[in-house]
């Protein structure tokens, strides 16, 4: 059977070559040599950082049985980790967006440092407080990178489609070809140097370090909302707020914490599931498979992210089913297959077809990744984004915690039966995304009026000041047709400011010279606004123009012309009466505008009973954990 894993490994190295050698210009975005040098450096930090995370993995579990440690305490030690980061992963996410996503990305490096030199002591509590600190970091790792990342991308006024290229390359080779080489690299320190256990997690610190400096040396620091006003409480019921009120960021977290969860217990199963019988594997050679499949979705998720007309929401339905029926496959094979039971010997035959299916999986779990950013870009307000993101995590670690603690207690395929039920409703529930992100299309279509694929946006005068406190709206000036706006009677200072209210998760705003407005050209823009509730400070009488960011709103006219200054008045041109301008028909990232819809009261005690659910789920399972680690 030896040859089966060359096989395989060949036959996906040769697939993953091809694909990445055979890629044509549609399956190519051209981008500006600025933009290369910012994805190439983001993506060697994020390498960096995986490098740290891969290299700790295959050695955890080892690292405790040469202590001397059993599996109830090991299995502790776990659920420590997983429900430090569910208690603590909020918070973090919530100081990152306050107080910056670049420092967070410091303190994970800090933070997994520390967890890695505990490694070196065998005291039990001393290792407890190093899975609490890996829990930690491993919610910074899962928000704050992403969250940077999005925030600068935009900020330096990035095509959007760009952003799907750094996904789809960090996954390819962070969660790929750099897993592959830290296996390797580990296995070499352990095992051909003699180094000890404890030597791929100093390993993992050098490469954090390095990660460190390079962050402090070429990064910006990047925020959420920073209003002086609000503290981790209001944001943690701003987060809750925006998930109740919005279907589609609470459609897209149970649809990460369904496949997530399952992912994880899978990471847990597919050891006893290919050696039912103690069968002689090669654990390192197989991990590095699952990896290579991994870097083969990632390398066809790059090609469908390329496709403009290919919609993330569309090819993910499919995605989640063949992942269900993947882990569907230790299933079928217990009943098709007559089962072995022969101690020791090389893998099975059934085995292998449960290989080929993990294969399969993990592929499914390289096309996740990046669809899965590409989606949070798209729904998760910029302003509460690593706080929304670990709060997405929290059911996840639940359920992983719940696993661990009884994974002893039921069959190997009642787990993975499970894993395929909760796979094959994520992929219902994608199913409902899409058909609530295309009603959310046709109800902005029908609300400008026309048959254009246009997005509705209103435009206020605001006090600027009062406007940062959610109050400042003060005028409106026009609603979804506006073509030219003079502003002649209009004091310029620097309090007054114009605010665009529209979907973000379907449009932005951008200030661009008259040329450009003329001619529709999008590149270079003066300024990129996409957070649904985009300011422009008014600090200068004369000419500004704007137009819509997404593709081909330009030419179907959803673009702006504004004169401020020099005369008497205030006129519209093509544009409805602001009288009679109805309210906006989706839910504004920044809070309510004037008139608000008779749900916010709702979607408001639905995120009150959120925290509270959330805060009693985690004081149990600490209790819980407590109480069992003094018995």
């Amino acid at each position: 059977m030896e040859a089966f894993y060359f096989l395989v490994f060949g036959a996906l190295s040769a697939v993953v070559a091809a694909l990445e050698f055979s890629k044509t210009s549609k399956d190519r975005i051209t981008t500006t040599p600025a933009f290369n040098s910012f994805k190439n450096n983001y993506i060697l930090v994020y390498s960096l950082m995986m490098a740290g995370d891969w290299l700790q993995g295959p050695y955890v579990y080892y690292l405790y049985t040469t202590y001397g440690y059993g599996k109830g305490d090991i299995g502790h030690l776990f659920i420590a980790g997983f429900g430090s980061s569910m208690l603590f992963g909020t918070i973090v996410g919530s100081l990152a967006d306050k107080q910056g996503r670049k420092r967070a990305c410091v303190t994970y490096c800090i933070t997994y440092i520390l967890s890695c030199i505990t490694k070196h002591s065998p005291q039990y509590k001393i290792l407890m407080v190093g899975r609490i600190l890996g829990g930690i970091a491993t919610s910074l790792l899962f928000s704050s990178f992403e969250s940077w990342l999005v925030a600068e991308h935009n900020k330096r006024a990035f095509d959007q489609q760009w952003l799907s290229l750094t996904f789809s390359k960090a996954i390819f080779l962070g969660n790929g070809l750099v897993a592959i080489l830290a296996g390797l690299f580990g296995n070499v320190l352990v095992d051909t140097l003699n180094l000890g256990p404890v030597s791929p997690f100093d390993a993992a610190s050098c490469f954090l370090a390095i990660g460190m400096a390079i962050i402090l040396s070429s990064w910006t620091e990047n925020y959420g909302d920073t209003s002086e006003n609000k503290d981790l409480i209001t944001q943690f019921k701003g987060a809750a707020v925006a998930i109740a009120s919005d279907e589609k960021i609470a459609l897209l977290g149970a649809i990460q914490s369904l496949f997530e969860g399952s992912m994880y217990t899978f990471v847990f199963l597919w050891t006893p599931a290919l050696s039912p019988n103690s069968e002689e594997i090669p654990h390192g050679f197989i991990f590095a498979t699952f990896m290579l499949s991994s870097m083969l979705g990632s390398s066809l998720a790059s090609r469908l992210l390329a496709r403009s007309s290919l919609k993330v929401e569309s090819y993910m339905q499919i995605v989640f089913a063949v992942s269900a029926v993947c882990l569907f496959i230790p299933v079928l094979t217990s009943f098709l297959v007559t089962p072995s039971t022969e101690k020791g010997g090389g893998i099975t035959f059934s085995g292998c077809i449960q290989l080929l299916g993990f294969c399969a999986f993990e592929a499914c779990v390289g096309i996740f990744w990046p669809s899965i950013m590409k989606m949070r870009s798209q729904y998760i307000p910029e302003e509460a984004r690593s706080t929304i993101m670990n709060f997405f995590r929290i059911p996840l670690n639940i359920f992983v915690c719940v696993v661990l603690y009884n994974v002893d207690s039921f069959p190997i395929t009642v787990m993975f039966g499970m894993c395929s039920i909760f796979l094959f409703l994520a992929s219902v529930l994608q199913k409902r995304l899409s058909a609530v992100v295309e009603k959310s299309t046709r109800k902005e279509r029908g609300a400008t009026g026309s048959s254009l694929d246009l997005t509705v946006c209103s435009i206020w005068l605001a006090d600027v000041e009062r406007h940062r406190k959610s109050d400042g709206l003060l005028d409106l000036i026009c609603y979804s047709k506006c073509r030219k706006i003079v502003m002649k009677q209009l004091t310029v200072t620097l309090t007054k400011g114009l605010v665009f209210l529209y979907p973000p998760s379907e449009d932005s705003v951008i200030q661009v010279t008259k040329q450009n407005y003329n001619s529709c050209n999008l590149k270079n823009p003066i300024l990129y606004m996409n957070n649904g509730n985009s300011l422009f400070n008014i600090t200068r009488p004369g000419e500004f123009y704007f137009t819509s960011g997404a593709e081909g709103h330009c030419e179907k006219l959803q673009k702006l012309h504004i004169s401020i200054g020099g005369g008497n008045g205030t006129s519209y041109d093509e544009a409805d009466s602001p009288a009679f301008a109805p309210s906006p028909s989706y839910t504004n990232v920044f809070g309510s505008i004037p008139v608000q819809s008779s749900n916010s009261t709702s979607a408001s005690s639905s995120g009150k009973v959120e925290i509270s659910v959330f805060a009693a789920v985690g004081l149990l399972f600490l209790t819980l954990f407590i109480g069992s680690t003094i018995l």
